[in-house]
């Protein structure tokens, strides 16, 4: 019961908010926004978790 609680509020968050965005520039905004986070989280997260480890183990 608990793994839909994310995904749902989730989707539920998303239809509320995009019928409430009429304007489709802020829309492409926050979409580019999102992308632009995620792509430094996956960043950070590559560089924490495998070059960090990778570098360290190397003697």
């Amino acid at each position: 019961m608990a793994a839909f609680g994310a995904p749902g509020s989730y989707a539920l968050m998303g239809a509320v908010v995009g019928h409430r965005l009429a304007n489709p520039w802020l829309l492409k905004s926050f979409s580019l926004a999102m992308a632009a986070l995620l792509v430094w989280v996956a960043i950070t997260i590559g560089y924490e978790h495998v070059w960090l480890p990778l570098v360290s183990n190397t003697v």
